[in-house]
């Protein structure tokens, strides 16, 4: 997105934009503790780029390296160059896939035992085992098939907030 501004006031734009709960630092200040979602700023040295995170403390802790959108800002002669990069989400791997299909099994295996223990009858342990797989197969091919949605609220947000800010578009030229 190229931007009609300076780079100090597409900086300014994107923090007035920001919810009024939202944390912003400098790279140096480190997070600091928080409770609850937040949408986290840090502006590194130079403020040439700007780290966005959303969540609680203890996942942005851990991830400081990996923003969860990164937005940069280049000074070009045409104006200043804005680019947003969104995490990249990897695909899950065959032992992920494994291993879910594995907690799924004994959730509902644990499910069975429990709904037999609630009875008061003893527990059949063929039943609950066929039961189990075929629950737990149900289970991990229906959250494997449903859609999911990434959240783009940040880029959202950002996009928005430097919208009035961003250059002109050259008029397409006459042919005649």
């Amino acid at each position: 997105m190229r931007v009609a501004a300076s780079r100090e006031e597409a900086v300014k734009a994107v923090l007035d934009a920001l919810p009024k709960d939202a944390l912003v630092r400098e790279e140096d200040d480190g997070v600091g503790r928080f409770a609850g979602n937040r949408t986290v700023v840090i502006i590194p040295r130079g403020r040439a780029r700007l780290l966005m995170f959303q969540g609680s403390f203890g996942s942005i802790k851990s991830r400081l390296e990996r923003p969860h959108l990164d937005v940069t800002f280049e000074e070009k002669k045409k104006g200043l160059l804005v680019r947003l990069v969104p995490e990249t989400i990897e695909k899950p791997t065959l032992g992920s896939h494994v291993g879910g299909l594995v907690g799924n099994v004994v959730t509902v295996g644990a499910l069975v035992v429990a709904y037999f223990f609630w009875r008061s009858e003893p527990v059949d342990t063929t039943m609950t085992a066929i039961i189990a797989v075929a629950g737990g197969a149900a289970w991990s091919g229906i959250a494997y098939f449903m859609p999911t949605k990434t959240d783009r609220s940040l880029e959202r947000l950002v996009q928005d907030a430097l919208e009035p800010l961003a250059a002109p578009a050259k008029p397409p030229k006459d042919p005649g």
